[in-house]
Order: C-alpha cells, then structure tokens, then sequence
C-alpha cells in the first residue's frame, strides 16, 4: 500500500514563507545609488543642442565606483530655422558630448556637433554651437 507524505497546507506555506523571509534578511544587499550631473556650460539663446541633459541635468544610476569618462552621442534633425524637427525636410546633425573626470566630484564637459547630410530640398542655415564647461556630480 502507498502512502502520499501529508502536512497541512498552511503549515507548508508558513514554513516556506519563513525559510524564503531568513534567505532575504541574511543575504548581503547590493547598494545602487544614483548620481545626478548637473552642467554648468554657457548656451546660445538661439541654439539648438543635440544634448542628454535635460534642464542642465542629469539622474545616472551609479555603482558607488569612481568616475570614469563619459561620451554620449544624440542624433537629430534640424529644420530651416535650427529648431528640432520630426518631418523632413530637414538636416541630419550628431551632437557628441564628452566628460572626463577633474576630481571625485567634477567632470569637465565638451560639446560638438556634425552635419551628416540635408534631405533634398532641406535648407541648411545652422551653425556649429560648440561648448564647454563643467558638470558637477551629486551623489
């Protein structure tokens, strides 16, 4: 005759619950910590910059390592009055910005673009808006 192991069902559920609830507690925590990077560079008025900071900034998720130099690369398109534009036509710019780190607190920042070509028909009447500046990083 076979006889099936039998516990009550809540029983189970609670012993499980507690062994899952120990593994939690006594498992070392990984710490994630996030940095925002606020860029302080002089900006034209009337430009138009392919940029990854938004209101000058930035929120990174950040392993608690030192900083290490950044590139970021943001594609766009540029209409007739240098203004971002969804439609064509338009022309094609590559804004590149890189930071490389002055201190444990500080990066300095430089800013780029490139025409990469007009749709036909695309007036191109903007010009290069290099910068430069510093960003500072806040943990």
């Amino acid at each position: 005759m076979l006889h099936a192991l039998t516990a009550p069902v809540g029983k189970t559920l609670a012993i499980g619950g507690l062994v899952l609830a120990l593994a939690a507690i006594s498992r070392p925590h990984e710490q994630h910590h996030g940095r925002r990077l606020v860029l302080h560079a002089e900006a034209r008025p009337e430009a138009t910059y392919l940029t990854v900071f938004h209101d000058n900034q930035l929120f990174m998720k950040s392993d608690g390592r030192a900083l290490s130099t950044l590139i970021f690369t943001t594609r766009g398109n540029v209409g007739a009055h240098c203004k971002a534009v969804a439609e064509a036509p338009a022309c094609h710019w590559v804004g590149t910005e890189q930071l490389v780190p002055i201190n444990a607190h500080e990066y300095s920042y430089s800013y780029t673009e490139e025409l990469l070509g007009c749709d036909e028909g695309a007036v191109q009447a903007c010009i290069d808006t290099p910068r430069t500046g510093i960003v500072t990083v806040e943990e």
